[in-house]
């Protein structure tokens, strides 16, 4: 977690040119000497404008406006100073999430919250429909509002979200609540000022695409770099779409938005299943496999089966295998538990392809076995011509270990090949 306070400052201007009225609201940094801040704390400015409470910083600094704007009430500030903050926050585009988790710090107008700051923390109550009356869009549900508490000062603060990632700035108080307004009403006037914002983590996965192959010795480079292909062609949005409720065993609601909501505010979870999908697609691309579309990703392998001619077993012959990807995240925690049961539920079903369900846990070494083979068609069957389709089951976890054996790339996809013909046989 980020230290929040540590790129929060103090913004204050006079509405009188003596210098005698003073108006006081909060900034944070989001680069090195640019402060975003809310309009109508500067926009009656006749001097100048004062920053203070910098990190590591007891003078009173001054800052000119760079621009700002009535419609969305950001305003960009730079200061005059040579002072450069070490703690910078990040803009996120994101989609506002009912009940996500948010926290706040600022500089109330009191004198305890102008000396040493306070924080809120609260949760999303609801995003707003456009109103031309009101700027703000996000109500905010504080921890223990009090309607008769001066939030005033607080005006300018940002809102962070669980990924400590400013999603929208602090406007207005409310009889029962606070409002803000979100990076996304703003991002016009942020994206003319060239200003970085963040995509929402459901349009790209390179918002999990960190350490995710730590670990993985001289296997983390190349692993990496294989990577990069799935990571430019698919995101967790197509992800959800395609697979709704079955990203999960037992199945979850296919209600995308149910499903978002659930992700969001469940940090520890959403981060596990996407890296589990980036270590998968990536797996997938070293084989050469096809994942265009993440409901319905393939393999091809080659397995060697013994069959029968006249009744009689002749030998074994070398079988071209197209195998198709079930993905699931799982919060159960036994692996051959939930594995025996679904295998029951595919063969229940009836199957019209080869496949393979491969599950992912946030539960340590989740499904790290040796492989498990399960095969519901006859393997001695009448003769080439009889389709014979068969499942089989694998953790991530196998995969995993499959992958850190290998000596060379070379040899993950010839240990992955063998991981995968293996559980099916």
């Amino acid at each position: 977690m980020i230290e929040l306070r540590k790129a929060i400052c103090k913004v204050k201007i006079y509405t009188d040119e003596d210098s005698i009225h003073p108006e006081k609201g909060t900034g944070f940094f989001i680069s090195e000497n640019l402060i975003l801040t809310s309009n109508h704390v500067i926009e009656k400015s006749k001097g100048q404008i004062e920053i203070s409470k910098c990190y590591n910083n007891e003078n009173v600094l001054t800052a000119n406006i760079v621009d700002n704007c009535t419609e969305c009430d950001y305003a960009l500030l730079e200061l005059n100073e040579e002072y450069k903050s070490e703690f910078i926050l990040e803009l996120c585009d994101s989609e506002i999430i009912e009940e996500e988790n948010i926290r706040i710090f600022g500089y109330p107008n009191d004198a305890q919250g102008q000396d040493v700051g306070e924080n809120l923390v609260g949760t999303i109550t609801m995003k707003t429909e456009d109103d031309a009356e009101s700027v703000q869009d996000i109500i905010l549900n504080i921890n223990n509002f009090a309607s008769n508490t001066k939030y005033s000062a607080f005006s300018g603060s940002p809102v962070i979200n669980e990924y400590d990632q400013v999603t929208s700035i602090l406007k207005y108080q409310g009889v029962r609540n606070l409002s803000s307004v979100s990076v996304k009403k703003a991002i016009a006037f942020l994206t003319k000022n060239d200003i970085e914002v963040k995509p929402d983590q459901l349009q790209t996965l390179d918002v999990y695409n960190e350490k995710v192959f730590v670990g993985f010795g001289n296997k983390q480079g190349e692993c990496e770099v294989e990577s990069k292909t799935p990571l430019k062609e698919i995101n967790p949005q197509t992800i959800i779409e395609k697979n709704r409720g079955k990203l999960f065993y037992p199945e979850k609601t296919h209600k995308i938005e149910e499903l978002i909501k659930f992700l969001r505010i469940s940090k520890n979870l959403n981060s596990q299943l996407w890296k589990g999908w980036i270590q998968l697609l990536t797996y997938v691309e070293i084989l050469k496999g096809n994942y265009k579309n993440p409901n319905n990703i393939s393999i091809h392998i080659s397995s060697n089966e013994m069959y029968k001619k006249f009744g009689l077993i002749k030998t074994s012959r070398s079988v071209n295998m197209e195998i198709y990807l079930n993905f699931y995240f799982t919060e159960e925690e036994s692996y051959l538990e939930i594995a025996r049961k679904l295998i029951h539920e595919n063969k229940k079903g009836g199957l019209s392809k080869n496949m393979c369900n491969i599950f992912n846990s946030n539960v340590d070494d989740f499904g790290n076995i040796n492989n498990i083979k399960e095969d519901i068609s006859n393997p001695t069957g009448s003769g080439p011509s009889i389709q014979n389709y068969k499942i089989g089951r694998l953790s991530l976890s196998q995969l995993n270990r499959a992958v850190k054996s290998s000596t060379q790339l070379e040899k993950v996809s010839d240990n992955l090949k063998k991981i995968f013909e293996d559980a099916i046989k």
